[in-house]
């Protein structure tokens, strides 16, 4: 999925539970489109590049990833 097959809203899809997330850098090394940045001990998703692949969800030990859309798309998501 490049930038241009994301839905047209910019709402965040992927976003980070700060409270859970222990700076260890896993997700920012997963992702495939460099959308994660690390910002004061803690992982940012960058929604401009976020294709929401779930790479990073899957790969975060804290669990401290999650989606934010609809059901819909956290289902097809989940299923990739």
């Amino acid at each position: 999925m490049n930038k241009q097959q994301r839905p047209a809203e910019r709402k965040t899809v992927v976003y980070t539970t700060k409270a859970k997330c222990r700076d260890c850098y896993r997700c920012v090394r997963v992702c495939p489109v460099h959308a994660i940045k690390m910002e004061n001990g803690q992982a940012q998703v960058i929604t401009e590049n976020c294709i929401a692949c779930g790479t990073c969800i899957k790969e975060c030990p804290q669990h401290a990833k999650t989606y934010t859309l609809h059901d819909r798309l956290r289902q097809s998501i989940a299923n990739a």
